[in-house]
């Protein structure tokens, strides 16, 4: 069988690694590709673990894949070779290694055998995730086989999500739309769902649950003032977990607007604006200083505006101002 060579080197010789392998790739009977169980799945900076085997005929080698992050558990990689021309069925102690959250569960296995009726050169014959993943797993090993169960045991205990940028502290104006887009990760496989709130920020400010974007645009009450923001992401996990990011936001005191350039232009009243970016502004008439009546609403991307009256021809006299809100 020209698996032995690798599994003895591994296993006997303890080597942690190779150049090249001096092996026939013969898909005659009896004979199998090899070399794809242990490239393939085995990666560089793997460990090979402690794992025995109660049937002499079936020899394994157990390779763990130890994941940057230290929440996020090992990918666990068991290679099986069957020496005997019966059919063997191994019971695979997994019991204990699934993940206290069955959503993070998986199990691949890869077979490849030619024993004259089951010919398979490293074909995937089980992939499941999930909750239907629990105790331990029965494999059916062919005569002259090797196996490869991959056995993800996803998060020991589940990761916390983790905010891709810092907060920052803002300073805007009164009227000034504040929008940012928040966003996490999470380091559990398959992803989990994650949901952002706003536990603490001043009362009209929003917060979309769905993709964490903020948004607040302060009232003209709320100028001259510096409100803490407290942003939570939360996961889906079991249990769920949560991470939090404070900053504080100052609204600048308030820009009384100012008029300037007033005349007429082909017979028309016409006006210059100016203040500062953020708030609406609305010009306002009158003919007895008591009621007035609302002739225009802008919010300027820049300052000042100019704007003209066209329904004022026919009036004695009209009065102006400009409000600024909200």
């Amino acid at each position: 069988m020209q698996c032995l060579p690798i599994h003895n080197v591994f296993t006997l010789e303890q080597a942690n690694s190779y150049i090249m392998w001096g092996l026939s790739l013969s898909t005659t009977s009896d004979s199998f590709c090899s070399l794809g169980h242990y490239s393939k799945f085995i990666c560089p900076n793997d460990w090979r673990a402690q794992v025995t085997s109660s049937d002499p005929d079936v020899l394994v080698s157990l390779y763990r894949h130890t994941n940057s992050s230290p929440q996020v558990s090992d990918q666990l990689v068991l290679v099986l070779i069957n020496t005997s021309s019966n059919y063997s069925y191994s019971v695979i102690q997994t019991a204990n290694y699934w993940a206290a959250d069955p959503v993070q569960r998986a199990w691949q296995v890869y077979k490849t055998a030619d024993d004259g009726a089951l010919q398979q050169r490293l074909t995937l014959t089980e992939n499941l995730k999930g909750t239907n993943l629990f105790g331990d797993r029965t494999l059916t090993l062919a005569p002259y086989s090797i196996t490869t169960a991959i056995i993800n045991t996803g998060i020991y205990s589940n990761a916390a999500p983790v905010f891709l940028s810092a907060a920052s502290n803002r300073t805007i104006n009164p009227g000034q739309t504040l929008i940012i887009t928040n966003t996490a990760t999470d380091a559990n496989q398959p992803s989990q769902t994650l949901t952002y709130s706003l536990p603490n920020a001043p009362t009209n400010a929003t917060m979309n649950a769905t993709n964490g974007i903020l948004n607040w645009r302060p009232l003209m009450s709320q100028a001259q003032s510096t409100s803490p923001f407290r942003v939570v992401v939360t996961d889906s996990g079991t249990p769920s977990l949560s991470t939090t990011q404070i900053f504080f936001v100052t609204v600048q005191p308030v820009t009384l607007p100012a008029l300037s350039t007033s005349g007429l232009s082909n017979g028309l009243f016409r006006m210059s604006v100016s203040g500062s970016v953020g708030p609406d502004y609305t010009v306002q008439g009158s003919t007895n200083l008591v009621i007035w009546t609302d002739l225009f609403t802008t919010n300027p991307a820049t300052l000042p505006f100019t704007w003209t009256d066209t329904n004022a021809v026919n009036l004695p006299r009209r009065f102006y101002r400009v409000t600024i809100g909200p």
